[in-house]
């Protein structure tokens, strides 16, 4: 059976590790090397949420009332949806199952992963302490890193005062505890108005918090352990989260039924006018009698195309095609009119004038 034994001791921000082993050949790797590795990595990832990100809840973790056999709420005890959370040090919280918490035991381990959490002793009950009369709890969480799948340990030296067992496995996990107050860090959150303000002045990064909770919800209690409120909002701290925030990029529309008339041997300039005309757009012309000599953005809503027309383009309605950087082809299928070249003689005019030079 895998046993688990819960790390008491938080991971603070001014912890973190800078230093990250560097392996040659030959080298003699011990177990501090790894641990060294790993830690790098995991203090980046939290310096990065803290940083960038902040901290609080990012989705889910909603606090609920617990329905008992005759539907009614069940005395003290609330149940905590599956959620996602960023820890005040940027640790990962992960509740991945609905939590069944009974506010009288003060504080619950978990480990993300499974779903039963086995007592360290289990020996142990839960120590019931009840609230005050109508008292109000705040239902608050933080990481707690455990140890895990305990193996045999090569005895070193003689084997005097040797640990037989040592745990193999690091695993994430949580404490779920209430606390009696909302932290001071969960008050006065900053107006979105002011984001421009904040972002377009040089700032000092925020400072290391001094506890590690992040409260989920406010329960009222009244007599007996009934629980007249819920408040999930109020002292709830919500990381702003993109993970459903999504766009379609803005495809070119130009008016298809834009035309221009040109003579043979000319240049002439198409305007073309429309919706989301990027300014990295091109024209192309299929017809190799028609030769695209610029393409010049105005604005989003114009776009002129200079054309130089052969002077043996045969008369005719050509396409033109309009690209754009991001991949978008549109055809303007009658772009460019070609009319006859009226200085030319026809067929029955030179055949005329061979005649005259024969006489």
């Amino acid at each position: 059976m895998m046993q688990t034994k819960v790390d008491m001791n938080p991971t603070l921000c001014e912890s973190a590790l800078s230093e990250l082993p560097r392996y040659f050949p030959g080298q003699a790797i011990g177990a501090g090397d790894l641990t060294l590795e790993q830690d790098y990595f995991r203090n980046k990832m939290r310096r990065h949420n803290r940083l960038l990100h902040g901290w609080g809840v990012v989705c889910g973790a909603r606090v609920c009332p617990t329905k008992g056999a005759d539907n009614e709420p069940d005395p003290w005890k609330v149940v905590i949806k599956p959620g996602y959370i960023l820890g005040p040090y940027g640790d990962e919280i992960t509740l991945d199952r609905p939590i069944c918490f009974d506010l009288r035991t003060r504080c619950e381990a978990g480990v993300t992963g499974e779903t039963c959490v086995e007592r360290v002793d289990p020996w142990c009950r839960d120590v019931y302490v009840r609230p005050e009369r109508s008292a109000n709890l705040w239902v608050a969480v933080r990481y707690k890193e455990s140890l895990s799948r305990p193996v045999r340990a090569q005895p070193m030296g003689c084997g005097c005062n040797e640990t037989a067992c040592e745990y193999s496995r690091r695993r994430d996990g949580y404490e779920i505890c209430t606390l009696d107050h909302c932290p001071e860090s969960h008050h006065n959150p900053p107006d979105p108005d002011d984001l421009m303000h904040t972002v377009s002045h040089v700032r000092d990064c925020p400072s290391c918090p001094d506890e590690p909770w992040v409260v989920l919800a406010k329960v009222t209690l009244g007599d007996n352990g009934v629980i007249q409120e819920i408040d999930n909002c109020s002292c709830r701290r919500i990381v702003l989260s993109f993970a459903e925030f999504w766009l379609h990029c803005t495809r070119m529309e130009p008016d298809r039924d834009v035309t221009v008339t040109a003579a043979p041997d000319a240049e002439v300039e198409l305007t073309v006018t429309g919706r989301n005309l990027p300014r990295e757009i091109v024209a192309v012309s299929q017809n190799p009698s028609i030769r695209v000599a610029e393409t010049i953005w105005k604005d989003a809503q114009t776009v002129v195309v200079r054309l130089a027309v052969d002077k043996d383009a045969k008369a005719g309605e050509y396409p033109l095609v309009l690209r754009s950087r991001s991949g978008d082809l549109v055809t303007l299928p009658k772009a460019v009119t070609v009319k006859a070249d009226e200085t030319r003689p026809t067929g029955g005019g030179r055949k005329k004038a061979s005649r005259d030079k024969n006489k």
